[in-house]
């Protein structure tokens, strides 16, 4: 019988407490687990892994003005250029200074742009030029 070496229980423990009131009795007096319980717990780490990816996703940053007004929102493209901003340029200090003289420029163009549809034209064909010779893809 393993005997418990300590008077504290992890935040785990308590949550697995929850979902089985008798886990902690049942882990102290050395029981086994049984296959379908770690079938159960691992379909629940994968779903929880996949449930944070989707909130790091989610609060990523979203600005992309230019690809934003030329392509749209949530355009694939617009999305590849935003992972291309993220992968590349801004774990790097020239990246992450590239990035915010973006920023500071770029809503004033995408004003012009909105005025002066020829402007907007051109912007994209400047995005896809970039796009292709960066061989940046469409995320799907």
């Amino acid at each position: 019988m393993a005997k418990k070496t300590s008077n504290w229980v992890s935040a785990s423990e308590v949550g697995r407490a929850e979902s089985c009131p008798h886990h902690l009795e049942l882990k102290y007096a050395g029981a086994e687990v049984s296959q379908k319980a770690v079938a159960a717990r691992t379909r629940g780490d994968a779903a929880h892994d996949q449930f944070n990816t989707e909130i790091k996703a989610a609060a990523r940053d979203s600005r992309c003005f230019i690809a934003s007004q030329v392509y749209g929102l949530n355009d694939p493209r617009t999305d590849a250029l935003r992972a291309w901003r993220d992968e590349v340029l801004m774990p790097n200090t020239l990246g992450r200074l590239l990035v915010r003289v973006y920023y500071a420029s770029s809503p004033s163009l995408v004003t012009v742009c909105r005025r002066i549809s020829i402007l907007d034209r051109a912007c994209r064909c400047l995005l896809d030029l970039f796009r292709g010779a960066l061989n940046i893809r469409e995320r799907s």
